[in-house]
């Protein structure tokens, strides 16, 4: 917070001003919360396509694709739980402010006593960022299990070359070539 911040927020805030921020507040904290479960269903069915793909031993180019995607979405998710997130902290300072000026008791200030809330594990913020992290680790576990079947199929497709000793022998019809693998 500025000090120009601090200073508008001297002033009195006006019951008109309040509602606006509650508005501004509720809308983004709305919106956080839907992205959110668009992310835990979307990542459902993604995750349960990658136990399918396991389980009928698909092509290992689906889990590649399918780990990238898993990457992508946390990723995308985490950036637009972030945005969402600091739009609903530009509302907090004035309604803090509005619950210092009109509540006599911190008792019934919800704002206040989020702020002094000690258990900073304890939220919405850090429960999101470890579901993106976990999902994130799960895609690259499924992209470098791809890889690695990919990895074993080329390996396994090699053949190796046989050393042969060979010997000419000189025959009534030209030379001849006798050849044992050893």
């Amino acid at each position: 917070m500025t000090k120009n911040d601090e200073k508008i927020l001297e002033e009195p805030i006006t019951i008109e001003e309040r509602d606006q921020l509650w508005d501004h507040f509720k809308f983004n904290a709305d919106q956080r919360i839907k992205a959110f479960n668009f992310f835990v269903i979307l990542s459902g069915f993604v995750n349960g396509g990658v136990l399918t793909a396991y389980d009928k031993h698909y092509s290992p180019y689906i889990f590649i694709a399918a780990g990238l995607f898993i990457v992508l979405l946390a990723i995308i998710f985490w950036i637009v739980d972030k945005r969402s997130r600091g739009l609903t902290e530009l509302a907090k300072p004035g309604l803090l402010a509005y619950e210092k000026q009109t509540n006599k008791s911190d008792k019934y200030s919800i704002f206040l006593q989020d702020k002094t809330n000690k258990f900073k594990l304890i939220s919405y913020t850090f429960a999101f960022t470890v579901l993106y992290i976990s999902q994130g680790i799960f895609g690259l576990g499924v992209a470098m299990y791809g890889l690695s079947t990919i990895s074993e199929q080329v390996l396994s497709s090699v053949t190796t070359v046989q050393v042969q000793i060979c010997s000419t022998a000189n025959k009534n019809s030209g030379p001849l070539i006798i050849c044992t693998p050893q």
